[in-house]
């Protein structure tokens, strides 16, 4: 990958300035405070942006345009495959912006952010700043600049990438472990096991008293269901009841007619001594007669007609007697016949009465007094089904909870089998990673131990001829097969190791697509020799190299 051209529209103290590149070494030479610092932010600024960090927020202030507080912006042109890409950003806040585009088509690649990685083949911000990305560490002692040599060091050999701390990786696993076992839940089993026996023993609670109900219930339907007959047979016998009351008062009464009609006849026919009367009404009528004539005679015809008057009267009186006596004689006869029915009358007459009052005491229980037992029973086995009811619906909620809290253990059981396998896991990403450390060391380690080696022995003309990363994580640096301490070699040895490691790793990390090489003044602490060395170095590695400096020795190197 090529940085062909820098567009620093407002950036900085730069507005509209634009810089071109090539694709070998590149000297951008300004004198102190000329902006190279600038320049060098801006590329860093373009590739990743400018993050809402404490560090990024301090570049984001000091390189805010001064005059132009509201414009904030910048463009990039990168060659990658053959094809040129096109960044465009928007550094103002709150809504940053960035696109991309194919700078031939016109193009807009969405999402621009990932294709912008794709571009960069994975580099991120940090791994920039650790390996293409030198700047010289003004600031830092020889033993501070050693200490950060050997840690950059350590990281590359073990991991290929001088971003990731190893050590500090482990540390994170090994916490990681104990956060997960700080997160068991202990005696999740044992206490499962428990709530699931309770359960069990509610369970058989709440069958025996469903069937307890279910028999309350029955025997409350069928004692309702006999209520209900009671009643209907209380009332049907009571309907018959008074049926035949009324019958038999009905017969009583008619009887009791008929027996007085008897009575009544037979008196009728006993009257048959009338005769009597009108026999003694012939004789007062015939005396009368003969007395009227004997004393008065018949001197006038008023005397006359009473005499014969009474004769008369004599005479029908006598009539009558003998009519009487006639009729008398079939009156004896209707009289014995009424008298032998007055008295079958009677004693069915009795019958009746005998029969009526036995049906009063015959009179069937009340519907209520004879359904009262019943009820009693009903509402006593409603009560106890109540009661059931509710403890029914008592030991459903307890089922029910304990059921909840099954659930939680079983969650909690199948968590804590998740953590064990995560710190199983973990255990074996720390025995992996100290397997592939060793390998690393093997492998990787050497490679980068021969490559900063050789670059380290063409800078500094033979002195030192090899680096090496021990075991003991340690940089050593030999001259005439002597290990040499990083503290007693000079600042600018030290940057050219620091330099030899960097350029190594980054040749190793990516030898498919060569990135560009950023310096800005970190050849300060070299002398001529090493320079011109580290130049001829620079210019064979295969990477373009832009080199930001003050002085002008670099590009009278070149030329």
């Amino acid at each position: 990958m090529n940085i062909l051209k820098l567009e620093l529209t407002h950036f900085g103290k730069f507005h509209l300035k634009t810089i071109t590149f090539t694709s070998g070494l590149n000297i951008v030479y300004g004198k102190n405070e000329a902006g190279k610092s600038t320049i060098h932010a801006f590329v860093r600024s373009m590739l990743f942006g400018i993050q809402d960090t404490e560090e990024g927020n301090e570049r984001y202030s000091h390189y805010l345009p001064w005059e132009t507080p509201h414009d904030f912006c910048g463009r990039m042109w990168i060659k990658k495959d053959d094809k040129v890409y096109r960044i465009e950003r928007n550094f103002l806040r709150p809504q940053p912006t960035v696109r991309v585009f194919d700078d031939e088509t016109g193009e807009s690649l969405q999402p621009a952010k990932q294709h912008l990685r794709q571009i960069l083949s994975g580099l991120t911000e940090t791994s920039y700043l650790n390996t293409i990305c030198i700047e010289q560490l003004k600031s830092a002692t020889d033993p501070q600049l050693a200490k950060e040599l050997e840690d950059m060091a350590v990281n590359a050999s073990q991991s290929k990438n001088l971003n990731i701390d190893v050590k500090q990786a482990k540390q994170e696993l090994l916490l990681k472990k104990q956060s997960l076992q700080s997160q068991i839940v202990n005696d999740v089993d044992s206490v499962h096991q428990k709530n699931q026996k309770m359960a069990d023993e509610s369970g058989k609670r709440l069958s025996r008293l469903q069937r307890s109900r279910y028999i309350r219930e029955k025997q409350s339907s069928d004692l309702q269901t006999k209520i209900e007959t009671e009643r209907r047979q209380a009332e049907e016998e009571l309907m018959a009841y008074e049926r035949e009351r009324n019958e038999l008062r009905r017969r009583y009464e008619s009887d009791k007619k008929a027996s007085e009609n008897a009575a009544n006849a037979n008196m009728t026919a006993a009257g048959g001594h009338g005769w009597l009367i009108w026999l003694v009404l012939a004789v007062l009528a015939g005396a009368f007669s003969i007395y009227r004539y004997s004393s008065v005679g018949m001197t006038n015809r008023g005397d006359f007609w009473m005499i014969t008057i009474g004769a008369c009267a004599a005479f029908v009186c006598l009539v009558s007697v003998f009519l009487c006596a006639w009729k008398s004689k079939d009156n004896k006869k209707n009289a014995l016949a009424a008298q032998k029915i007055s008295k079958e009358l009677k004693e069915k007459l009795e019958q009746s009465l005998k029969e009526f009052e036995e049906c009063k005491t015959k009179m069937p229980t009340d519907a209520a007094d004879r359904c009262k037992p019943l009820e009693e029973q009903y509402e006593k086995a409603q009560r106890e089904l109540s009661y059931l009811v509710h403890e029914q619906k008592e030991e459903e909620k307890i089922l029910l909870s304990l059921e909840e809290n099954d659930q939680k253990l079983k969650g909690a059981a199948a968590e804590n089998a998740r953590l064990a396998e995560e710190i199983e896991s973990v255990n074996m990403a720390l025995k992996t990673m100290d397997h592939v450390s060793e390998r690393i060391r093997a492998t990787f380690g050497n490679l980068l131990n021969s490559e900063a080696s050789k670059i380290l022995f063409d800078i500094t003309d033979g002195k030192y001829e090899k680096v090496v990363i021990g075991q003991d994580m340690k940089v050593r640096v030999y001259a005439d097969e002597r290990e040499i301490q990083l503290e007693s070699v000079s600042r600018g040895t030290i940057e050219q190791i620091y330099l030899s490691i960097r350029v190594a790793a980054a040749k190793l990390l990516w030898q498919d697509e060569p990135m560009p090489f950023l310096f800005d003044d970190v050849f300060a602490y070299y002398d001529d020799e090493r320079l011109a060395a580290a130049i001829n170095m620079l210019k064979k590695c295969g990477h373009q190299v832009i080199i930001f400096s003050c002085h002008s020795r670099e590009d009278s190197l070149l030329r």
